[in-house]
């Protein structure tokens, strides 16, 4: 049968500078629109330590809507390294685990998951507690607030003014509750995903899969961390007695026996709507996210080398005129797509973004004019080869880019 007509290869895998570039940026884009749902979730939470109970619409009424938004670029910034890391570790320990076992089975995702979770949970610690504080900090008292004017300010005092140590307050809970999310939330999206494809037929990967497995896990992880979320914002934005001196809370256990001692069980979950808001609607458009962009790569640079390598193999067999006229056009399509990378990069990034002044020393300046530099460099080669390796290459320099980028 000629190249022409025959079944295309089924798509190769994706690289994983892809896979971790594309889980960090889906994070970032669906944090961005849920943030406001946890900012309501962390007030409402801790309101309970000041005996107040507030429902949503009580904290939009008291604090104002723009008030939700305190915090976003800890929070977007925080999805750089959690998000990245969760799913990514999580996609590369799953197949590590497939070629080491031979299989892929719901017991083997979870154990990845609970795994993979906990150390996303120890690598972005510091952002989190910088998004409690920044989020929290309009709520309190004014003799109580820390008056933090942005997430680099956040950061520089918290390690000033308390130490390093500060930055891992309430990272037990913190972790368990990442390792309980890895589990609840991406493992039960991979499973629900084979099963919503088997049970209503939907094809794997696409958006109608993706966003009903996302729905369900979404669902199921909310209710098995809330606990835990409450336990972990209650340690990050605690305060030592004024008078003896002690933490309130000292530990994930000691946390949840005292406010269901105290306040009752159920105010571990205070702010559940806003935080099933935050974690379904982020599960949700953090995944669709994710698996738009792949889809992006996958049927741009990335496919136009395969077809191109594969066109160019029947036409040396038949010399058809078909296949000549869908190699062109498969050649075509990587040079558009490569020269939008390096418009995006040399027009966008290097004359808005990168500019002396947002970098703390003259290094971290030229590691970021050297990290765009070599992207725009990778896509020129991109451009002038059909061979993979090239594309792999472009891969890699993203990913270092997108590394040097959002610590910006």
């Amino acid at each position: 049968m000629s190249a022409s007509t025959s079944t295309p290869a089924a798509p190769p895998p994706l690289p994983k500078p892809v896979v971790f570039a594309t889980s960090g940026l889906g994070g970032m884009m669906g944090w961005a629109i849920v943030h406001p749902a946890n900012t309501a979730a962390v007030r409402m939470s801790l309101a309970s330590m000041q005996g107040q109970k507030l429902s949503l619409l009580d904290v939009v009424k008291r604090d104002g809507f723009k008030s939700l938004y305190d915090g976003l670029a800890a929070g977007v910034g925080r999805q750089i390294f959690y998000a990245s890391s969760r799913f990514g570790l999580f996609e590369t320990g799953r197949d590590k685990l497939h070629e080491i076992r031979g299989k892929t089975d719901f017991a083997g995702r979870v154990a990845v998951g609970a795994v993979t979770g906990a150390m996303a949970a120890i690598i972005s610690c510091p952002m989190e507690v910088a998004t409690v504080r920044l989020s929290n900090d309009v709520t309190l008292p004014a003799a109580e607030r820390r008056n933090y004017t942005g997430v680099f300010d956040t950061i520089k005092r918290i390690y000033t003014e308390e130490g390093f140590t500060a930055f891992y307050r309430g990272s037990a809970p913190f972790a368990q509750r990442a390792a309980l999310v890895g589990v609840f939330q991406v493992a039960t999206l991979d499973q629900f995903k084979e099963l919503y494809a088997n049970m209503l037929h939907q094809k794997k990967n696409s958006i109608s899969n993706v966003f009903c497995a996302a729905m369900t896990s979404g669902l199921i992880y909310s209710i098995a961390t809330m606990p835990l979320e409450a336990s972990k914002n209650r340690m990050a934005s605690q305060k030592p007695d004024p008078t003896t001196g002690k933490l309130p809370y000292t530990g994930t256990l000691q946390t949840l026996r005292t406010v269901s001692a105290n306040e009752g069980f159920l105010a571990l979950y205070n702010g559940f709507l806003p935080y099933y808001i935050r974690c379904g609607g982020h599960t949700v458009t953090m995944f669709i996210f994710v698996q738009l962009l792949r889809d992006f790569y996958r049927s741009t640079v990335q496919k136009a080398m395969v077809q191109s390598g594969e066109l160019h193999s029947g036409l040396a067999a038949e010399s058809s005129a078909q296949s000549l006229n869908q190699m062109i056009r498969w050649v075509m399509t990587k040079e558009e797509h490569c020269s939008k990378i390096i418009t995006l990069v040399s027009e966008y990034c290097l004359c808005q973004r990168v500019k002396p002044a947002e970098f703390s020393d003259k290094k971290d300046y030229t590691d970021a004019l050297v990290a765009h530099h070599a992207v725009m460099q990778a896509a020129m080669k991109a451009k002038q080869s059909v061979d993979p390796a090239a594309a792999d290459a472009l891969d890699h320099a993203i990913g270092d880019f997108a590394k040097m980028y959002t610590k910006e």
